[in-house]
């Protein structure tokens, strides 16, 4: 850290410290807990970069995981029929000539994305199509759903009755002999082929990408094109993603070069893939609420106007904002689960302070956190032993929960697509163990800013070939 950002961090902690002497009726046990979630979450290694902290959290050792497991089970796998449509065009792509095996699998968050590309996998396993699959994501938290949705649907008969599992950060190697899949890290995947080039990861047949559309990261698009040239044969590429595109048009542009301009859909879901998903119980009924405050003027709500140049580092400190925040959090039906997301780690530490200082069970989770702690974390939450879950980004992609029904943002969401990624985690409906309804909490008007979250019908007018041939 430099001595800048030393000066930067001491009086954020000592912001946020005054803001709970204002807010908490308990205010000593809030600064206590405050100080012992900031030692949890690691400030000495604040001196790396956010990107650099997910990375190694992402990297370390999950707390009982082996670096390969064999997923065995007997002889189907229920998947609803949107699923198995595009399964079958997947398992079909995959199957085709060697230079069109690239596509983009749009489903929208909480749809099963992970489960239904697991089962084409599956499926290219079985036919003899494929022996080794490279399934790389942006964090270890997706790899390891990846790696439950492979185990369950071998357990539940789809597919060979045995498929190797490697994890490759754990050093793990796949048998000489049988099917397997590979998982890595965009990071490790980044590092070993900046350092190893074609010796980096051993060769495979195909490259899936999830939550794809982080795919044009400089480091990790050269690490996944030079992976796909060196594999036998030329691997095939196939990206998952809810949201097929970028902050501007360019990058978007970019993006569906690189997956073929193969774009993949279910004609099931049709033009408003959420409504009909939300028909079919899939996905809950999403109402946005205004959390309401006293206070006006600057610093207490965002302005359009402001939208890029207002911090958000100057509104999480706002007294007002940060007790109304608690103050909606508190009024929650006693056990329905809800994820707020913060501006840093610090606000996430006061927020999870204070709440615990009010009996609520919270827990904070980072990338910067000790791994076994942030499993724990989740487990406790998953479990219904915590019922608040807190972090700034590190649930963004991917973390599914089904019982979430409550998000709460407690500072501006300035990306379109972050903001439909937020909402995602609280959008399960009552056919997958979630919700008929959920709700997003707002302090900044997000929702007008931004829109209703559409998913890929937002990019519809992009120039995209569906289904596999050009």
């Amino acid at each position: 850290m430099t001595a800048a950002q030393a000066v930067v961090s001491t009086r954020q902690r000592r912001a946020f410290v005054d803001v709970l002497r204002k807010t908490s009726s308990e205010p000593l046990l809030a600064e206590g807990a405050f100080a012992e979630l900031l030692v949890q979450h690691s400030p000495a290694r604040l001196q790396h970069s956010t990107a650099n902290a997910e990375e190694e959290a992402g990297d370390e050792e999950p707390t009982v995981e082996l670096p390969v497991e064999v997923a065995e089970g007997p002889r189907g796998a229920g998947l609803f029929s949107y699923q198995s449509e595009l399964v079958d065009e997947f398992v079909s792509l995959v199957q085709g000539p060697r230079e069109v095996r690239v596509g983009l699998v749009g489903l929208p968050t909480g749809s099963g994305k992970t489960r239904m590309a697991a089962t084409a996998c599956l499926r290219l396993f079985t036919a003899h199509s494929l022996q080794r699959v490279l399934w790389i994501a942006p964090t270890s938290e997706l790899l390891e759903q990846a790696i439950s949705a492979f185990k369950l649907l071998v357990s539940l008969g789809e597919g060979p009755r045995q498929v190797e599992l490697v994890r490759l950060v754990l050093g793990g190697k796949a048998s000489k002999e049988g099917p397997a899949v590979l998982f890595a890290t965009c990071q490790l995947l980044a590092r070993r082929w900046g350092s190893l080039k074609t010796r980096a990861i051993e060769p495979v047949e195909l490259v899936i990408f999830d939550e794809a559309h982080y795919a044009l990261a400089p480091t990790y698009l050269d690490a996944v094109e030079g992976l796909v040239r060196a594999s036998r044969n030329g691997a095939g590429l196939i990206g998952l993603t809810a949201t097929p595109g970028r902050r501007d048009e360019q990058a978007s542009e970019r993006l569906v070069e690189v997956f073929g301009r193969r774009w993949l859909v279910s004609a099931e879901l049709g033009n408003r893939p959420l409504d009909t998903l939300r028909e079919m119980g899939i996905l809950s009924t999403l109402h946005f609420r205004r959390i309401e405050f006293m206070g006006s003027g600057p610093g207490t709500r965002l302005s359009r106007a402001h939208l890029k140049t207002q911090s958000s580092a100057n509104l999480a400190v706002n007294p007002e904002r940060f007790r109304a925040v608690l103050a909606t959090i508190s009024q929650f039906p006693v056990g329905e689960r809800a994820i707020v997301f913060a501006a840093s780690i610090e606000h996430g530490a006061a927020i999870t302070a204070a709440l615990r200082s009010k009996n609520i069970s919270a827990r904070l989770v980072s990338g910067y956190q000790d791994a076994k702690a942030r499993r724990h974390a989740l487990e406790a939450f998953e479990g219904g032993d915590a019922t608040v879950l807190v972090n700034k980004a590190v649930l963004i992609a991917g973390y599914d929960c089904p019982a979430v029904k409550h998000i709460v943002l407690t500072v501006p969401v300035r990306s379109a697509i972050t903001f439909e990624q937020m909402v995602g985690r609280g959008c399960r409906g009552r056919r997958v163990g979630g919700n008929n309804e959920s709700f997003v909490w707002e302090l900044d008007d997000m929702l007008a800013l931004h829109g209703s979250p559409s998913s890929y019908s937002r990019y519809r007018d992009q120039s995209w070939t569906r289904g596999k041939d050009d």
